[in-house]
Formats: structure tokens, sequence, C-alpha cells
């Protein structure tokens, strides 16, 4: 390890007398060297390193000690700490701390900032006693499973969600709730209300905003304020509802249909807002895309905007009936006024296939819960072997191991209370996800949207897919049913395999899909939903991969973290410029410079560059593409951003 230690001492001179009156010296080392990994992967390793000093002189080395401190504190339940110390020896024989090393600082920060017990500001608990305390959770007294589980955990083959990692053993919920609210003109403040006690709770919520007045419209003797001002109360709010320490708060989508008046106005906030650093709740932004704008974009055809007080009953409906009354309210003169094909930075949903596909759920009416699947995402370059090919056969194998994991979560876990007269869906489903998919393919050697990628990602889709439905069929014999057994000739447990909507689905030879769909249309499943495709930020941020399927967004960028804003390179990027002694201010300016892409860059070796395409340097019609073609094989939908210029 080479680390220049010019740069650290300009950084810690000023406060050098301070710090040595102070504990916190190696706190504020590790932070120092943190800030500048920029200069290399060496200054990364110090940071981890000092780092993990810190976490490791706060807390016991034993599980059993940590579990027992953390009992004493009151962050673990009485049955959970029994548990422990029926197996404590072969429990503390288990931890592997040097696994640690897979952590970055940023990682190792994220984690003592959100995962790890606390006791007021004390630290109760290591990584690795987080993930033993996350698999023992899952299996209880079977050693073998926690074992096998934890290790798995450990070499970041598969990694829990935010809320298996922070309330697993302890009285915190363990399963995050999703919500729909539709916010009406007569109910706005209520509704805000609703959603941010609701997101303060720790659930993620949707808001629908398309019955909303535009502004300037007179509703009731009352001019309206419209859309945009609406928004900005609800993140006033969102802000000033601060950031818990003991949980995360939930997040906030924002839908709007694109034939709302104030759409424009929608789509200026989201610009103006995107240059400003926001802290606390996410809120985002999406659109209900309806298959007659798709069709005028193509065409190049005038788009009527028109204000809901105007036409109420657009908002509900999909199709040729949303068509026919559209045209009814726009050839009548009901319009606004007409505009080109909006443009913005916003999710997309496509409201017709959307409702074909029998989401109900998506923006219902009265506020109504969504689900509240446990998660477990497998980190893809993971299963990259030592002669560089993809070990499919382990794939299988782990993700066997998370739906059992993840039915352990669902049967020792109470659901969440939903409020008062809200419906609470889809009891029993889980989640396995994907992480680093983009990572994976530098593994490979092989670029973002090569042939080889475009095979890989129908191929891990159709595997997890297939394997998890074979186990979750399985379990349904072996564990029973988690509170009421799916109808075997119900709708829930068939569309999961039927291929009808998907006539674009072309199934491999390594899977028997008929046999699978013969069994579960007999016996049923255990989990009404079994995968999914939906960007886990945390995850991203302690694995350090990219997100879920998606490609590089930058090779280097700030992001805002649970600790605080941090710079974020890919894993191996700066490590493959290193090599090529290329890494230098110099490259890293110029990188900055480029917006995050080295495409221009000559001196980069072509194969890094062909490896390292972000976003921006990639046809956004390839990332489409690559969505479509692992749809079939997902049980519900995938959450995917789609970046325009």
């Amino acid at each position: 390890m080479f680390v220049r230690v010019t740069p650290i001492i300009l950084t810690f001179e000023p406060s050098t007398a301070q710090i040595f009156e102070d504990e916190s010296l190696p706190s504020v080392l590790a932070e120092i060297a943190g800030s500048l990994e920029t200069l290399g992967t060496d200054y990364a390793l110090l940071s981890s390193a000092l780092e993990r000093s810190v976490i490791y002189k706060a807390t016991p080395t034993g599980f059993g000690d940590a579990m027992r401190a953390a009992h004493s504190a009151g962050a673990i339940s009485a049955d959970f700490m029994s548990t422990v110390e029926r197996h404590e020896p072969a429990l503390c024989a288990m931890i592997r701390h040097e696994e640690d090393r897979r952590l970055n600082f940023r990682a190792l920060c994220a984690l003592r900032f959100s995962c790890l017990l606390h006791d007021a500001e004390r630290l109760l608990e290591r990584p690795q006693h987080m993930l033993l305390r996350a698999a023992l959770y899952m299996h209880a007294d079977n050693l073998e499973e926690v074992e096998a589980t934890y290790l798995l955990m450990a070499t970041q083959k598969m990694f829990p969600s935010y809320g298996i990692l922070t309330g697993s053993g302890t009285s915190k919920p363990v399963l995050t709730s999703c919500y729909a609210l539709r916010m009406e003109t007569a109910n706005v403040l209520p509704s805000i209300e609703k959603a941010v006690r609701l997101v303060r709770d720790g659930a993620d919520v949707g808001i629908g905003v398309q019955s909303l007045a535009c502004r300037g419209s007179v509703v009731d003797g009352t001019v309206q304020a419209g859309v945009p001002l609406a928004i900005s109360a609800l993140e006033a709010m969102l802000q000033a509802l601060g950031t818990s320490m003991n949980r995360p708060s939930g997040a906030i989508s924002v839908f709007v249909e694109p034939w709302h008046t104030d759409i424009e106005g929608l789509l200026k906030l989201i610009r103006k807002r995107s240059k400003v650093f926001r802290d606390g709740p996410r809120l985002e932004f999406g659109f209900l895309i309806n298959d007659l704008f798709l069709h005028r974009v193509h065409a190049d055809q005038p788009w009527t905007l028109v204000c809901p007080s105007r036409a109420p009953q657009l908002e509900s409906l999909h199709g040729s009936a949303f068509e026919a009354e559209y045209t009814r309210v726009e050839t009548g003169g009901h319009g606004s006024r007409q505009i080109g094909a909006p443009r913005g930075n916003c999710g997309a949903t496509v409201s017709d296939s959307t409702s074909f596909d029998g989401k109900e759920h998506i923006l219902a009416a009265y506020l109504q819960a969504l689900g509240a699947g446990s998660m477990l995402t497998l980190i893809l370059p993971s299963f990259v072997t030592a002669e560089g090919a993809m070990d499919f056969q382990e794939l299988s194998r782990v993700t066997r191991k998370a739906v059992d994991a993840l039915n352990g979560v669902v049967d020792r876990t109470s659901r969440p209370l939903p409020p008062d007269g809200v419906f609470e869906g889809k009891p029993t489903a889980i989640r396995v996800g994907t992480n680093g998919f983009a990572d994976l393919m530098v593994a490979l050697g092989h670029s973002y949207d090569s042939s080889v990628a475009r095979e890989l990602n129908v191929a891990i889709a159709e595997l997890v897919q297939y394997i998890a439905l074979d186990q979750s069929c399985a379990l349904l014999k072996t564990r029973g049913p988690i509170s009421a057994p799916l109808n075997p000739n119900s709708e829930t447990s068939t569309r999961l395999v039927q291929d009808h909507i998907w006539s674009l689905r072309e199934l491999s030879n390594r899977y028997d899909w008929g046999a699978l769909r013969a069994r579960v249309t007999t016996e049923g499943l255990r989990n009404c939903d079994v995968t999914v495709y939906d960007s886990d930020p945390m995850t991203s941020i302690i694995t350090g991969c990219s997100e879920s399927s998606e490609p590089f967004r930058s090779l280097i960028a700030v992001l805002n973290g649970p600790s605080g804003l941090f710079v974020n390179i890919p894993r191996r990027f700066m490590g493959a410029l290193e090599r090529s002694n290329l890494w230098d201010d110099e490259v890293r300016d110029r990188i900055v410079e480029h917006r995050g892409s080295i495409q221009t860059m000559a001196k980069v070796p072509s194969s890094v560059r062909s490896a390292y395409r972000t976003v921006w340097d990639i046809e956004q019609s390839t990332i489409i593409r690559f969505a479509l073609e692992r749809a079939p094989f997902l049980c519900r939908a995938q959450d995917r951003v789609n970046d325009l210029c």
C-alpha cells in the first residue's frame, strides 16, 4: 500500500490540537482518508481499515457478548436472546470478521449509521454480528441453515434488505409496507399529512395527483393552487420530518398523467429541484403513460392538456375507453391548450399495459396497501468463476437458499398494521432481486450492450424466476401455507407462469416450464410473488455494486448516502486504470469534465472504455430492449430508469 501523507496532513492540521484531546482521532482519520479516495485505491484500503478499527474498538468480538449487550440495552427481544444463548458456542464459531474487508469505507459508514444496533450513541455490534443475527432470525434453531445463509451473506453472494438487517431479532418491523394514495382537490392537506405519517414510519407511498384541479381553475368558488404547489407543500413537510436514527424514512413517488394541464409546471419543478441537494425522505416522480399519448408522440401529433375539473372521468379510464373519452373532451373544446410531446427526467408506468395486466392496486381510488414483501438481493459479480465464466449452478443454489431464507422471515414476522380502513395486499409475497449486472459485465470482460450481455440478461432472469417458483412450490409441501393457502385454480397462482400476455417470451431448453406450470396449477405456491427487479440503493452502497440491471450512471459521481455526501466510483474502475498507470488527478478531473464518461479519452485502453460505458454512452433502445426481454420472467413489474438527454 502506498499513501501520500501530505494530503492527509493538510486536511488534518487545522484542528490537530483539538483532535488529539479527543478519542475521536481514529474516526477523524478514517473520514479524512475516505475523502481522499479519488487519489487512489490505497486511500480506499486505508479508510476502510481505519473505519473497521473504529467499529471494532467500540464493540465486543464475540457474537454472544454483542447480543447480550444489545439485549441489556433493549435492542433485541428476549425470545431472540434465548435462541442465542441456546446455541452460543456454535454461533460464535461461525463468525468470520475477516469478511469485513469486502466492505469499503462508505459501506461501513452506512452500516454504522443505519443498520448496526445502537444504544443511543453507543455501537453494540459489528457487521458480521448483524449478518449472523439476520441469518439466525431467518432459521432459528436450524444451525446448519443459519451458517449456510450467513456465509452467503458474508461473502456477498446474496444480501438482505435494510428492513431485515435492522429488524431481525428486534421489535422493529422487518417487512416494509407500500401504499397508494389518491390526492383530490378536496383533501390535499389530509392526504399530505397521511402520506408523511406513513413515510415517517418507514413505508413507501405512491401518490396519484392527476385528479387535482390545475392552477388557476375555480372549484366550488376557490381558485386552485395546482399540482406544483401541492408537491412543494408535500416536500416541505417531508423536509420538516427529519431523519430517524433508528428507522429509515420511506420514500414517496408522485404520479401524474401526461394530459394534466399542470404537467409543464411539474416538469419545471423537477428540473429546478434536481439542481438542489435534498436530504431526508426520497421524493420521486413518475408518469402514468397511456397508449394514445405514445401514438401521438410517435406520429409527432399535438397533445391536448386538460384540467381534471373539466374531464373528471379521464383518470379512471384506460385503453379504448380512455381514448374515446379523451377524444370527446379534445374535440369538444374542453382542453386547456395544445403542446408537443413533453420531455423530462421521470419514471414512467405504461398505464394501459398496467391495467390490462391486472395491477388494480396501482394508484387505486382509496389508500390501500400494496404489499410488504421482504427482499434478498443476489449480487451478480459474486457468481463469476476463477476462469471468468458465469456460474449458473451456484446462482441456482443461492436462489433456492434465498427463497428458503425469505420464507423464514415471513413465517417469523408479524405483519405491520395498516392504517384504518386500508386493505392489506399480498401477505405471502417475497422478493428475490439482483444487483450489479453492469459490474458482472465488467468482470466477464464484455460491454453492457454486447450480445453476451443481452443473452445473460434473459438467462439470469429466467433462472431466478424458475428456481424461485420451483422452490416456493416445494416449500408449500414441506412447510405448509403461510397464512391461507393460495388456491391452485386461482388467477393469482396461475398467472405467475402463464405467458399469454407475454408473446415475446422465448424459453430456453434449460428448464421444464411445462412441468412447473402443471405443478403450480395443481399444487399452488407458498408465495404469491417471488421475484422483483427493483433498485435497492442501500444494498448497492454496502456491496459497492451498480443498482439492479442498470448500466453505470457515471464513473465519478457525488451521491447522498445515509452518512452524508460521498464520491462514488465503480468498484473495479479505479483499479483498472491504475494497472495501466493511468489514474491520476488529471485523468480524474477529465472524467468529471466529461460528465463521468471516458469514451473520448483515447489513452484509456479500448477494452476499459468498452467495459465502462455509462448510461449516456449506450443507446436507450438497448436498455429498454433488455427490460422488455427479461419482463416475461418477472412476477409483477420492474423498476427502472429511462435517461433522456
